[in-house]
């Protein structure tokens, strides 16, 4: 009798069930401003956004600030636009600057805009 009630119950728990994590009502949240997720320079964009994954450059600044100090160069500036939704409205773009200042070889002070 055991052995049997254990069959049923292993039978009943594999039956296909229909669930669901929501309701088919609700929506998930959107973000108001889904202009924060697109990349500002060329390089990160054309590799799906993986702007922490690049060899450190001056846009390091605004992706991952710890790669800086293993850049070569004493100092760098970089500057990036984007026209984005320029048919809906002349004004709108994505725009960027970065640049870093080398203090010693292990502190160097970097900024985003």
């Amino acid at each position: 009798m055991r052995k049997l009630l254990r069959f049923l119950f292993a039978g009943m728990m594999t039956l296909p069930f229909k669930i669901m994590a929501q309701d088919a009502k609700e929506r998930p949240v959107q973000t108001v401003f889904p202009f924060l997720l697109i990349a500002a320079d060329a390089r990160s964009a054309a590799m799906a956004d993986a702007g922490v994954a690049t060899s450190p450059d001056s846009y390091s600044a605004a992706y991952n600030s710890a790669k800086l100090p293993y850049v070569d160069a004493p100092y760098g500036a970089a500057i990036s636009y984007s026209p984005w939704l320029s048919s809906f409205a002349s004004r709108m773009n994505i725009s960027q600057m970065n640049a870093y200042y080398r203090l010693t070889d292990k502190y160097v002070l970097g900024a985003s805009f």
